[in-house]
């Protein structure tokens, strides 16, 4: 398993933070804890106070709420594991697209994505888009395989694909491909 170490602005101070290895921590919420309730709350978010956080019960989203007293009242008062922590976006960004001419440079030359094509391994939602578009978002739903993306897409030099996710969940990526056109003299 790769080590991730991350620059974190943290209420305008800029610290190294590294992150655990997935054995130690599989949740994907960041500062998380981890417990059970005590009584109707689950306490011990002291480090969180005041902010919004995601709150993960037994694997299933059970939504955000805001820290008060260093802790939260979750929803869901049936759940054995809870997992509390910041949200954070999961962010694939390709880099700039250059497809390969004959004799040509195409830098100079405007390009079109038109669709993608990526191969997911146990990944639940998210969205794939031309980065700064409104893209497509797949479902809430585990899932392994192949989808299929249409990219609404401009005429620019520069083609940067994103696939973004939000959920408390891993997401995978295997493979990326993506059908470009291009235009110009």
């Amino acid at each position: 398993e790769d080590e991730i170490w991350m620059c974190v602005n943290r209420n305008g101070v800029y610290t190294i933070e590294k992150s655990k290895p997935r054995a130690d921590a599989n949740w994907y919420v960041d500062s998380g804890v981890e417990g059970g309730l005590v009584e109707t709350k689950v306490a011990g978010l002291d480090h969180l106070e005041g902010l919004e956080v995601r709150c993960v019960v037994d694997g299933l989203n059970d939504g955000l709420y805001t820290v008060s007293g260093g802790e939260i009242t979750p929803t869901t008062q049936t759940g054995t594991k809870y997992t509390i922590g910041l949200d954070y976006d999961s962010i694939l960004r390709t880099m700039p697209i250059e497809p390969t001419l004959v004799s040509k440079l195409p830098n100079s030359r405007v390009k079109g994505a038109v669709k993608c094509v990526t191969e997911f391994e146990t990944t639940t939602g998210g969205s794939v888009r031309e980065k700064g578009k409104t893209g497509e978002i797949f479902d809430e739903v585990e899932f392994s395989g192949e989808k299929k993306f249409n990219i609404a897409s401009d005429w620019t030099r520069e083609k940067v694909i994103e696939i973004k996710q939000h959920l408390p969940y891993p997401m995978t990526i295997l493979s990326l491909a993506v059908w470009t056109e291009v235009k110009g003299g």
